[in-house]
């Protein structure tokens, strides 16, 4: 992670209500290795892709529950991959 630090806060409200995730916006280099994709190797990257999101995780509360980033992976794919969205800039095409 780079010097210059900036948390992004990911509303999961449309899947629980007052959820949320906290991250370090990702570098030119975070965003490189997040959206690499070895075509031969899918497997080594999503695992890629998670090290950096748990590197990038500052913090997080889904209910009474706080989110750590050991709990990342135990997220539902589709909450993953609205992280994903956001951290690599991805627009929201109904927005």
């Amino acid at each position: 992670m780079g010097k210059f630090k900036l948390v992004k806060k990911v509303d999961l409200g449309k899947f629980w209500e007052g959820a949320y995730i906290e991250f370090n916006a990702p570098t030119f280099k975070d965003l490189k290795e997040l959206t690499a994709v070895d075509a031969d190797n899918q497997t080594d990257s999503i695992d890629n892709a998670m090290t950096v999101l748990g590197n990038l995780f500052v913090g997080g509360k889904i209910g009474e529950d706080e989110v750590k980033k050991e709990n990342i992976a135990d997220l539902p794919v589709e909450v993953l991959t609205e992280l994903f969205k956001e951290m690599s800039g991805t627009p929201d095409p109904n927005a």
